[in-house]
This record gives C-alpha cells, structure tokens and sequence, in this order.
C-alpha cells in the first residue's frame, strides 16, 4: 500500500507536465486571442477603406458628370453666340 507521501510524489510525477502543458496551452490561447484582435481591427480597417474607395468613386463620377453639364453649358453659349452672330 502507498502511503500518502508516496502519493504525492506520483501525483507530482504524472501531473506536472499536464500542469505545463495547460499552462503553455492557456499561453497559446491568449497569443490567439490578440492575434484575432489584430485580425479584427484589420478587417474593420478594410472595410473603411473600402467604403472611402466607394465614396471616392462616387465623388469621382458626380465630379465628371458636374464638369460634363458644365462643358455642355459652355459648349451651348459659345453656339449661341456663333449662331447670333452668323444671323445678325
């Protein structure tokens, strides 16, 4: 029969390493945990910088259609200003 000293040493033997083994897991778990965190503020980074492309594009088209109606004013007084002229 074991006595209780004996006992303890097997405990200490058998379950030491398990012990480090937890303790490296719940190491592992915590390096994971701030590399999900990183991972996170990531994708939010991506998805603001995908909507400022989109608002970009937006600005970008509204830009060309604003300097479009702005040429086809300028296009239509220089024609009327041919036209009265050529008709007067």
């Amino acid at each position: 029969m074991l006595d209780l000293h004996e006992m303890k040493e097997l405990f200490e033997v058998y379950l030491g390493p398990l012990k480090e083994d937890i303790s490296e897991l719940k190491e592992g778990q915590a390096k994971l945990i701030e590399i999900i965190k990183v991972q996170v503020k990531h994708g939010e980074l991506l998805t603001y910088m995908q909507v400022q492309m989109e608002e970009c594009k937006n600005y970008r088209t509204n830009k060309n259609i604003k300097l479009w109606e702005i040429f086809k004013l300028f296009l239509a007084g220089v024609l009327g200003a041919l036209s009265t002229k050529i008709w007067n």
